[in-house]
């Protein structure tokens, strides 16, 4: 049988790729976003930090080696790990934001 990338550890990596590739540009600028979920929350201010910018998950991109393991049948008591190797490529795009 053969594992592809996205079966285990590679799913939860690009969950969170998407996850902060989803991210509004807002966050990354120097300017404060505001925004009125409701209306207690009128004044909410969402700032980026000082130290953050798109750049923040750089050390991503690149090619990687994957050593993956998951329980050979889940959710039944078993404690038989399988174990496989992967490869995975990232690269930025749309200037790091996407």
């Amino acid at each position: 049988m053969k594992y592809k990338i996205g079966s285990l550890n590679g799913f939860a990596f690009r969950l969170l790729i998407l996850v902060t590739a989803s991210l509004p540009n807002a966050l990354f600028s120097e300017t404060p976003m505001q925004e009125n979920l409701s209306a207690d929350a009128e004044d909410l201010r969402v700032t980026a930090s000082r130290s953050s910018s798109k750049n923040d998950f750089d050390f991503l991109v690149g090619n990687w080696t994957i050593h993956n393991r998951k329980l050979r049948s889940r959710l039944t008591g078993s404690s038989e790990w399988v174990e496989f190797d992967a490869s995975h490529e990232m690269h930025k795009v749309l200037a790091g934001t996407g």
